[in-house]
């Protein structure tokens, strides 16, 4: 393969591995972007809707234990059902806590 613009930096150099803050600092156009999401400064959040307004967080942790959940954020409106956010740290725990859950029926 031929590069269609080729780079005037020794090819050695042109992928050198650096940090996000120094490629974003420099914003070196030889550096390849950087790969996101990264798994480890982020996390997912998934919506639990249709609770009842008496929903503990403790009975959310035990709906969700075996998916390692993080924060849970319980949101009671003043009409309508409550519903939460579940964060995972890693998004294959929040597919398959999504995949073994959706349609439950929640006996709050």
């Amino acid at each position: 393969l031929k590069c269609p613009h080729p780079s005037p930096v020794h090819p050695a150099r042109r992928f050198a591995p650096r940090s996000l803050s120094q490629h974003h600092a420099n914003k070196d156009p030889l550096l390849p972007p950087p790969r996101w999401p990264l798994a480890s400064a982020m996390s997912v959040k998934v919506y639990i809707g249709n609770l009842p307004g008496d929903v503990r967080e403790a009975e959310l942790e035990d709906m969700f234990y075996r998916y390692r959940p993080g924060r849970i954020d319980i949101k009671r409106p003043p009409r309508g059902p409550a519903f939460a956010f579940v964060e995972f740290r890693d998004i294959r725990d929040a597919e398959d806590a999504v995949y073994d859950r959706d349609g439950i029926n929640f006996d709050g």
